[in-house]
């Protein structure tokens, strides 16, 4: 049987932190919140998957900043709409959850769709923002927003049509584990992706098929506009990356106010591939804005 996950009591999906939902003027954000001192860091997920996907970092992060850690409409446990999954819309609710809630300028690390809902946020409102951390977010300018030969492309499909077909958590484990020995299994990350897909609305995953996320604001663009303190995290394209070197060369050189790294050996999601490595990069990036 498929449980609606949406109707569970929601467990902790973050150490060290406590569920919240805000209520904002056209959604709900379930978020997660941190009971730490220190410099206000909010946390904002990829594509198809939920808060929880920084489970890997989070123990790192608490050391040093207040978190909180959201999840985008359509994912998780936030609001389910059938339209609006969109730069405007991911963009506008990001800041008006940093004005209402968090209450000051905040520092954020986004990761692919959500690195680039940080970087145009962060262009869009700078007041809300002291800085970005933009985990190989996608950038690319083309007339598909997602290339229909990419891997990434292949990935969205598949996952929609689990999500559409309404495969309980069980058969999508089965599915992400089929074909390999037990020693390539990372059972947790399996849980936390089954999971994330289970709450997840395929409207999400649709809209950025059919080329519906840039129809106002690219990336590109505000990775060129953007003002505060901002630092770019590319994953190894042979890994699975979605920047590629051509990517990169399109918009170098970068202005001043950012800083890049290739992570080489890491997979799209790096704080999966490379945990401490880029929970250490974060970290003495946001250290070292006053």
């Amino acid at each position: 049987m498929t449980v609606d996950p949406r109707k569970v009591l929601m467990r902790s999906l973050l150490p060290g932190t406590e569920e919240r939902i805000a209520k904002l003027n056209h959604s709900e954000i379930a978020y997660s919140e941190s009971k730490a001192e220190g410099p206000n860091l909010v946390l904002v997920h990829g594509l198809s998957v939920r808060r929880d996907s920084f489970r890997n970092v989070v123990p790192f992060l608490l050391k040093r900043f207040h978190v909180f850690a959201i999840d985008l409409r359509g994912h998780g446990f936030s609001s389910r709409h059938e339209v609006g999954y969109t730069f405007t819309e991911y963009s506008a609710e990001l800041a008006e959850f940093v004005d209402q809630v968090v209450g000051n300028p905040a520092f954020v690390w986004g990761q692919s769709l959500g690195a680039s809902t940080a970087i145009i946020a962060a262009d869009r409102l700078p007041g809300s923002f002291r800085a970005v951390f933009a985990e190989d977010p996608g950038i690319m300018r083309t007339e598909s927003s997602i290339p229909d030969d990419s891997y990434l492309h292949e990935a969205l499909l598949n996952i929609r049509d689990m999500v559409l077909n309404n495969l309980s958590m069980e058969e999508t484990i089965a599915v992400l584990t089929d074909g390999k020995s037990p020693d390539e299994i990372d059972f947790e990350a399996n849980q936390i992706l089954a999971e994330g897909w289970a709450s997840l609305n395929a409207r999400a995953i649709e809209a950025a098929l059919e080329r519906q996320l840039f129809v106002e604001f690219h990336p590109m663009d505000s990775i060129l506009t953007v003002q505060c303190p901002a630092f770019l995290a590319q994953a190894d394209p042979d890994l699975g990356g979605i920047i590629l070197d051509s990517h990169i060369r399109d918009i170098e050189p970068l202005p001043p106010n950012w800083q890049f790294k290739r992570y080489f050996g890491a997979e799209h999601v790096i704080h999966y591939s490379n945990p401490e490595e880029i929970a250490r990069d974060a970290i003495e990036f946001f250290d070292g804005i006053g």
